[in-house]
């Protein structure tokens, strides 16, 4: 896969595609992660509040297992799992969060042609690597990235919420 709508290029319909996606799901308990998380999880939830939501139409009962394989608990290192429906359009954005940490580059386009202060730190894959950020979104090619680009998010956050001294 080297681009979100894949499917489209091979001339397959989006149905078709969810069916074979939720067959292929099923195996979530063996799917790697992307990059390493476990040094860099743990602290989040300490200092923000995190939720993971996926657009994955796996089984949430498969997801919290696979999450807990990888030691990402709930509690401890997140808040709340939510899954979107995949298909509607920015399911996620709609949801208002500040900072999302995401790998769909339509979820990456959409925040950055919004105004104001919604941030998408894009993890970078085969499928996104045309899209180009502009101004609320950062690239990230691994956990160090990640942080990086939250720690300058919340800096813009917090310099927003400042009030601004008349002298």
């Amino acid at each position: 896969m080297n681009r979100w709508d894949f499917h489209e290029s091979i001339g397959m319909s989006k149905k078709d595609f969810f069916k074979i996606l939720k067959t292929a799901c099923k195996e979530i308990l063996y799917v790697q992660p992307c990059f390493e998380m476990a040094p860099y999880h743990m602290f989040l939830l300490r200092e923000h509040h995190v939720d993971i939501v996926t657009g994955s139409v796996a089984d949430k009962k498969l997801l919290i297992q696979r999450l807990e394989q990888l030691h990402i608990r709930k509690g401890y290192e997140y808040n709340e799992l939510f899954q979107v429906t995949p298909d509607q359009k920015n399911a996620k954005l709609n949801l208002g969060y500040d900072i999302y940490i995401d790998d769909n580059p339509k979820l990456a386009e959409a925040i950055d042609n919004k105004d104001g202060y919604t941030f998408c730190v894009l993890v970078t894959q085969p499928w996104n690597k045309t899209y180009q950020p502009k101004r609320n979104v950062m690239r990230a090619y691994n956990w160090e990235d990640v942080m990086e680009a939250i720690e300058l998010f919340l800096v813009i956050l917090r310099n927003r919420d400042e009030p601004v001294d008349s002298e």
